[in-house]
């Protein structure tokens, strides 16, 4: 976001999950210069494009960990407790290239209506989501997911974009790390409740355990992490996943490059009463961001996604048809 951007009078959830304001957030050239509560200083007033407004709610940008963005177009499938069964990853991994680009572009879509500004993606088709992620505006990893070492020598070779602000790395399927040859992010998928990456220990959704969130698939919202999870905090929810790419990220922080969802709780099916005694755990499943700023980088403006456009939804509909009759068939399934 080369150009300065003041959101005003709005409130803002902040670390200990309680809502202040109605305040103001300043970005410049992508990072949060100003912050707080009242009327923004003088020095802050100046900006290109103001935003915000009565009945908006700035949350910090999202993070989802361990994400397979495929299974988007097979998401009336899953249940969504735990990793993919075995039947819907062979599903994915019959996706050619261009139907692993358009469910994982889609996926990307979704999850930024919904909040989220940096997702960490698995994938055996690492070279289509990467490039799905990038055009989607969102920032994260990718990583290439492998059974064994000899796999990944096989795999199409990752080219990193450094503009483009995505980890590149490697998830396996058996504890084989040391004989894999590559930087960035490196995971072990222990088991359907267990996935570590490096240091961090990352827990599915719907699993029980100790460790990070992880929504693994791109239709579970924040709202739904939120009011599962609420007793791990907010502050963990929205910071922990941030920290697998960048370890020094705190939420909505002077200084640090900005990750930004801003809600309209103005009216149902998002409205939450007066904000001042509102609790950030009340945003339902069904809000959908007003702007999204990722890394810096605005990326919803109005509610209208500036990087994608309905002709990637045609498109989309178009190539993934084939996907659903193909899956169909292995899940003795109807459409």
């Amino acid at each position: 976001m080369g150009i300065a951007t003041l959101f005003v009078d709005v409130h803002i959830v902040d670390s200990n999950g309680g809502i202040i304001g109605p305040g103001y957030v300043r970005v410049s050239d992508g990072v949060i210069s100003h912050i707080g509560v009242g009327e923004p200083p003088e020095e802050a007033q100046l900006a290109e494009l103001v935003l915000g407004g009565h009945g908006r709610l700035v949350y910090p940008g999202f993070g989802a960990v361990t994400v397979y963005p495929e299974t988007y177009i097979l998401r009336d499938y899953i249940d969504g407790d735990g990793l993919p069964d075995k039947s819907i990853l062979e599903c994915i991994r019959e996706m050619n290239e261009e139907e692993a680009y358009y469910s994982s572009l889609m996926a990307f879509y979704e999850m930024s209506l919904a909040g989220y500004t940096r997702v960490i993606a698995l994938s055996p088709h690492a070279g289509a989501v990467a490039r799905a992620l990038k055009e989607a505006g969102l920032v994260g990893a990718v990583l290439a997911l492998v059974e064994n070492a000899s796999e990944l020598k096989d795999s199409p070779r990752l080219e990193q974009d450094a503009g483009s602000q995505i980890v590149l790395g490697v998830a396996v399927t058996k504890p084989m790390l040391s004989e894999i040859p590559v930087g960035g992010i490196k995971c072990t998928i222990e088991n359907k409740c267990s996935i570590r990456c490096d240091n961090w220990l990352i827990v599915p959704f719907g699993c029980k355990g100790e460790g990070i969130v992880a929504p693994v698939y791109p239709f579970v919202t924040p709202s739904q992490i939120m009011r599962k999870y609420r007793a791990q905090g907010l502050l963990s929810l929205v910071r922990d996943a941030h920290r697998v790419v960048n370890r020094d990220y705190i939420p909505l922080d002077k200084g640090v490059r900005a990750h930004i969802a801003v809600y309209d709780v103005s009216e149902p099916p998002s409205w939450m009463g007066p904000l001042e005694l509102a609790s950030p755990y009340m945003l339902t499943p069904l809000a959908r961001v007003e702007t999204l700023v990722s890394e810096g980088r605005l990326v919803i403006d109005g509610s209208e996604h500036l990087f994608l456009g309905p002709e990637a939804s045609e498109k989309a509909m178009e190539v993934l048809g084939d996907v659903r009759n193909r899956c169909n068939k292995r899940l003795g399934r109807a459409w």
